[in-house]
C-alpha cells in the first residue's frame, strides 16, 4: 500500500512548476535520438529507461502555471486597489 501511495505522489509531483521547467530545459526532451541512446546505455547497466512527457504538454503546463500565478497577482493587486 505504501508503494502505491509513493508512486501516486511521485506521478503527481511531475506536474509541479520546478519539475516542468527542469524537464523542458533538458536536452533529451528535444532530441529523441539522444534519448534512445541514453536509454540503451541505461538498459545495458540494468537501469530503468528515462521517459519524458511530450514537449507540447510540458509547455502548456508551464504556461498554465504562469497564467495562474499572473492571474492571482492581478487579483491581489486589484483587491488592494493600488
Amino acid at each position: 500500500m505504501l508503494k502505491t501511495g509513493r508512486e501516486a505522489l511521485r506521478s503527481a509531483t511531475e506536474f509541479l512548476p520546478f519539475d516542468l521547467v527542469e524537464d523542458l530545459a533538458d536536452d533529451l526532451v528535444h532530441y529523441p535520438g539522444a534519448l534512445a541512446e541514453v536509454n540503451a546505455d541505461r538498459a545495458e547497466r540494468r537501469l530503468g529507461p528515462l521517459a519524458f512527457l511530450e514537449v507540447w504538454v510540458l509547455a502548456v503546463a508551464a504556461l498554465t502555471y504562469s497564467a495562474s500565478f499572473l492571474g492571482r497577482a492581478f487579483l491581489s493587486m486589484r483587491k488592494r486597489d493600488l
